[in-house]
């Protein structure tokens, strides 16, 4: 969507109605509205909290009735009577994000999964694409989902859940997610809940868990490069040794463990990793294991 459609959804909110300015630097001329508008990055920035981003989340950000919206954070609304309510606003905007998106669609690739995956897969990598994916109302995301879902027979919402899972996981858990002036942690729990044989495992396979696994993996194999290199080390006579190599297990996540492993594993990776039981019951109670209370049966809940 370009930035002077996403504009004239901000502007039409009262908070922006006395924006002036070039294309670099709008603002707000009576000095109340702290953010300024820059059309030619199609972005925004709040000077007062020294944050900003894609005018896309700005715009979506407006989605509810503007009597409710109030930029001093301490100030307190009038309470609404539902009679004054503009009830329509949401369905107005959601239809004039989809008549943009009929014009735009034809820039986005056949293969929208490709694009995806790819996004995940640099993320993990460290490169900002996965913030990207995400900044924009994007329909390369939710035609990929859709596919998928399709492909699956499952519903759009299952496979974004799905969706959702893997990417909390290419994010890693000390990652702050802000939206005004709440914040959270990108960390989900999800519990998928379906008859044996529903294709649960495909899904998250489609939905992200095979870039997920390719990067569990490499870290894997560099793990026990590194143990070689310790025990080539320790082999070596006191006096010719150099410096001691480090031996440290990166993960992504991990699945089959019990409590001090999983302890162990977190001291190796203080931003955190998922942990996936393919029992729900086996994550709360262990009660999958034959093992008489010894090894990973100990629930982890």
């Amino acid at each position: 969507m370009r930035s002077s459609k996403y504009w004239e959804i901000i502007q039409a909110h009262p908070d922006f109605a006395y924006y002036d300015g070039s294309d670099k630097d709008l603002r707000d001329q009576r000095g109340q509205n702290p953010i300024v508008i820059n059309l030619k990055k199609g972005q925004w920035y709040d000077e007062s909290r020294g944050e900003g981003g894609e005018l896309s989340s700005l715009a979506e950000s407006l989605e509810f009735p503007p009597e409710q919206l109030s930029i001093d954070e301490n100030a307190i609304p009038e309470p609404l009577n539902i009679f004054q309510a503009d009830t329509g606003l949401p369905e107005r905007q959601r239809k004039q994000l989809k008549e943009v998106w009929e014009s735009e669609k034809g820039r986005f690739p056949d293969e929208p999964e490709e694009t995806l995956n790819e996004s995940l897969k640099q993320s993990l990598e460290g490169s900002d694409t996965l913030k990207n994916l995400f900044a924009d109302w994007n329909p390369t995301l939710q035609t990929a989902l859709k596919k998928i879902a399709d492909g699956h027979n499952v519903t759009f919402e299952t496979a974004l859940a799905a969706f959702l899972g893997m990417t909390s996981i290419a994010i890693g858990g000390n990652k702050i997610i802000r939206s005004g002036r709440w914040t959270e942690k990108a960390i989900l729990w999800i519990a998928f809940h379906a008859p044996s044989g529903k294709a649960k495992t495909p899904l998250f396979r489609d939905c992200g868990r095979t870039i997920l696994a390719a990067k569990n993996t490499e870290l894997s194999s560099k793990y026990e490069e590194q143990k070689r290199e310790f025990e080539t080390w320790r082999s070596e006579a006191k006096e010719s040794r150099g410096e001691q190599p480090e031996v440290t297990r990166k993960l992504i996540w991990t699945t089959y463990t019990n409590l001090e492993a999983l302890t162990q594993a977190h001291l190796e990776n203080p931003t955190g990793i998922a942990f996936i039981s393919d029992e729900l019951s086996a994550f709360i109670s262990g009660r999958n294991q034959y093992k008489g209370g010894k090894g990973d049966d100990t629930g982890k809940l």
